[in-house]
C-alpha cells in the first residue's frame, strides 16, 4: 500500500541526497543563478542562490505555477505534468516535477538570459529523477 506525503511527514526523505543534486545542478550547469526545491503548499524545503532571492516569493511561484500547469495538462487530458518553463527577457524560469514524490516537492531553477535551455533542462531532469530516488 503506497501511502501520501505530507507536509509534516519528511523525515524519510534523504536531504543528502536532494542537497548533492541542487549544488551540482547550481555549480556545474552555466547560467543557473538559483535552485529551489519546493513544498507543493508554496513554502521552500531547500534552496541555494548566487545572487539575492526571496525563497519564500519563489516557493509560492513554484507552487502555484506547477498546480497550474497539472490542472491545465489535466483538463486537455494532455498527461501528466513533466516541466513549466517560463521565459523572461532576463532570464528563465524552469520547474520540474520530482517522481516518487506524490506531487510534494517541485523542483526549481532559475536561469540567467544567456543559459542554454536544453543543458538546464537536461540536468534540471537528472536531478529531478535524482531527488526522486531518494524517496
Amino acid at each position: 500500500m503506497k501511502t501520501s506525503l505530507t507536509a509534516v511527514d519528511l523525515s524519510h526523505i534523504d536531504r543528502n541526497t536532494c542537497t548533492e543534486a541542487i549544488n551540482e545542478l547550481l555549480l556545474n550547469c552555466d547560467g543557473v543563478t538559483a535552485v529551489m526545491l519546493a513544498l507543493r503548499d508554496g513554502h521552500s524545503f531547500m534552496e541555494r542562490s548566487k545572487i539575492p532571492l526571496d525563497g519564500g516569493k519563489l516557493a509560492a511561484i513554484t507552487s502555484s505555477l506547477h498546480a497550474l500547469g497539472a490542472t491545465a495538462l489535466r483538463e486537455l487530458r494532455a498527461g501528466v505534468l513533466d516541466h513549466v518553463l517560463v521565459t523572461g527577457t532576463e532570464g528563465k524560469l524552469l520547474i520540474a516535477s520530482i517522481p516518487n514524490s506524490d506531487g510534494m516537492l517541485i523542483l526549481s531553477v532559475r536561469t540567467n538570459s544567456d543559459a542554454r535551455l536544453g543543458m538546464v533542462l537536461g540536468r534540471t531532469m537528472t536531478a529531478a529523477q535524482k531527488i526522486g530516488s531518494s524517496f
